[in-house]
C-alpha cells in the first residue's frame, strides 16, 4: 500500500514539474514575441519619422520660397505647372514639355493633383518634391536598420537625407531629385530582400528620366529643336521670376513658413 502511495506521489511531482515547466516556456515565448513585436512596432515608428521629418522640412522651405521670392528659376515654376496640368508647357513657354525632355512623372503626378484639383500649384509642387526627400530618408533608414540600433539608425537616415548635396538641391527644385532618391530605394530595397518591391518601382524610376536625347515630339524633334531660339541666363532668369510669380499669383494666400509662425511674423 505504501508503495502505491509513494509512486502516486512521484507521478504527481513529475506531472506539476511538466506543467510548471510547460507554463515557464509559454511564458517565454508569449514575452520574445513581445519583444519581436515592440522591435518591429521600434523599426515602422523610425522607418515613417525618417520619410517624414525630410519630406515636412523640404515642403516647407520649398513652399515659403514660391510665396516669397517667387520660382527660384525658369524650371522651377516651369515644374510647378507641369506637375500639376501634365505635360502642356506654360503659355509663356509654349509648345510640350515632351520636345525636349522625357519625364513622364511629371503627367502621373498630374493624374495624382486631380484627387485635389484645388490645392495651388506651388503647394501641390512643394509636396511633390518633400515626398522624394523623404523617399531619401526612407531609403538610408532601410538600409542601416539592420546594422544600427533604431535611435543612431534613425539619425544616420535623417543626415543621409539632409546632405549637403540635397540641401543645395531646395534653393532651385528640380524633378530630377526623384531620380537618386528612387534608385537609392530600389537599391536598399533589394539589399533588404524586398525583391517584388524593388523591381515595381523600376518602371516609375524609368518616369523619371530626363534629357536621354529621345524627343517624343515629331513637329520639334528636327527642324523645331534646331531652330528653337537659345536664351541666356539673365533672360531665363527674368522669366523664371515672372512665371513663378504668376504662378503664386494665381494660387490664394499662403504662408506656412514655421520660422515666420514662430517669430509672429
Amino acid at each position: 500500500m505504501s508503495v502505491l502511495i509513494s509512486s502516486s506521489d512521484s507521478y504527481e511531482a513529475t506531472v506539476n514539474r511538466d506543467n510548471n515547466s510547460s507554463r515557464s516556456s509559454r511564458g517565454m515565448s508569449a514575452a520574445c514575441q513581445r519583444r519581436v513585436l515592440s522591435g518591429r512596432a521600434v523599426n515602422v515608428g523610425c522607418h515613417l519619422l525618417a520619410f517624414l521629418v525630410p519630406a515636412v522640412l523640404a515642403t516647407n522651405y520649398t513652399i515659403n520660397v514660391f510665396y516669397t521670392l517667387g520660382a527660384a528659376m525658369l524650371d522651377s515654376g516651369w515644374f510647378a505647372h507641369l506637375a500639376c496640368h501634365g505635360l502642356e508647357n506654360p503659355p509663356a513657354l509654349g509648345g510640350t514639355f515632351l520636345a525636349d525632355h522625357m519625364s513622364a512623372v511629371l503627367a502621373l503626378l498630374a493624374l495624382v493633383h486631380t484627387i485635389s484639383p484645388t490645392m495651388p500649384d506651388p503647394v501641390f509642387f512643394a509636396i511633390s518634391q518633400g515626398f522624394w526627400f523623404g523617399v531619401l530618408g526612407l531609403a538610408a533608414s532601410l538600409c542601416v536598420a539592420r546594422w544600427l540600433p533604431a535611435g543612431r539608425g534613425l539619425l544616420l537616415a535623417l543626415l543621409c537625407a539632409l546632405n549637403g548635396i540635397s540641401l543645395a538641391t531646395l534653393g532651385f527644385p528640380h524633378i530630377e531629385i526623384a531620380i537618386p532618391a528612387l534608385i537609392l530605394l530600389v537599391l536598399a530595397l533589394l539589399t533588404t530582400g524586398r525583391h517584388v518591391a524593388a523591381f515595381i518601382l523600376v518602371p516609375l524610376l524609368l518616369t523619371a528620366v530626363s534629357r536621354v536625347g529621345l524627343s517624343l515630339d515629331p513637329a520639334r524633334s528636327n527642324k523645331g529643336a534646331q531652330h528653337r531660339p537659345r536664351i541666356n541666363r539673365d533672360d531665363a532668369l527674368r522669366e523664371g521670376d515672372k512665371m513663378g510669380h504668376e504662378t503664386v499669383q494665381s494660387a490664394p494666400p499662403l504662408r506656412l513658413h514655421l520660422l515666420d509662425r514662430a517669430l509672429g511674423g
